[in-house]
C-alpha cells in the first residue's frame, strides 16, 4: 500500500466538501455506506466530514493509471460515456466490486495480473438511491451531491442479474473525491 500526496487536489477536495457541508447544513446524510470496519477506523482517525457526508470508499483501476490519478485526480472525462449509472465516478464499500474493476479491461478479471484499488475520501452530500439504472446521466439531479446504486435494491435490466449485487455509489464532481492510498492487489 502506497500514499499518495498531491496537495493542490486535496485542497480543490476540501473546498468542495466545505461547499457540500454548508449546502447540507440543514439535512441529516440519508445514506451511509456499509463500509467495513477498516475503512470506518481509518475515517474516525483522519475525522472526515459528517456534516458532508465523507466517507473512505474503493475505487478500482489498472496499475498503468495510477501515475495520471495521483497527478490529476479521478476525473469524469475518463468515465465510459454509457456507464450503468451514467458517466460519473464510480465506488463501493466492496473491495470484490472493486476488485472487478482493478484489472485490465473493466469487470472481466485477467487473473495472473495486477490491479489497484484506490482509497478515496468522497463526499457524497445528499445521496439519490437509485430505483434503476440510469445510462447518459452526466450530472446529479438538483438537490442532490451523488447517486447510489445499492445492493438488493436498484433494479438492474442487463440480463445476468434483477437486483444490484453491490453497493456503488457515482459522483459527478471531479472535486468529490481525493484518492489517498493504493493498494495494488493480484488477481487471482
Amino acid at each position: 500500500m502506497q500514499r499518495i500526496e498531491n496537495l493542490e487536489l486535496f485542497q480543490q477536495f476540501k473546498a468542495y466538501e466545505t461547499k457540500v457541508a454548508t449546502e447540507n447544513s440543514l439535512m441529516c446524510p440519508n445514506t451511509t455506506p456499509e463500509s467495513p470496519a477498516w475503512l470506518k477506523r481509518l475515517a474516525q482517525k483522519n475525522d472526515l466530514s459528517s456534516s458532508a457526508n465523507t466517507h473512505y470508499l474503493l475505487h478500482g483501476t489498472r496499475v498503468d493509471h495510477v501515475a495520471s490519478i495521483g497527478r490529476e485526480g479521478l476525473k469524469c472525462q475518463y468515465a465510459r460515456p454509457h456507464g450503468t449509472y451514467g458517466q460519473g465516478i464510480y465506488f463501493t464499500d466492496d473491495s470484490c466490486k472493486a476488485g472487478q474493476y482493478a484489472g485490465d479491461t473493466g469487470p472481466v478479471i485477467r487473473h495472473g495480473h495486477e490491479g489497484c484499488i484506490l482509497i478515496s475520501r468522497v463526499v457524497l452530500g445528499n445521496v439519490l438511491k437509485l430505483d434503476k439504472t440510469c445510462v447518459g446521466r452526466v450530472a446529479s439531479p438538483a438537490g442532490y451531491h451523488s447517486l447510489m446504486a445499492a445492493k438488493a435494491h436498484t433494479q438492474r435490466p442487463d440480463g445476468l442479474y434483477t437486483r444490484q449485487l453491490h453497493n456503488e455509489f457515482i459522483a459527478f464532481d471531479d472535486n468529490a473525491c481525493y484518492p489517498e492510498f493504493v493498494l495494488t492487489v493480484s488477481l487471482v
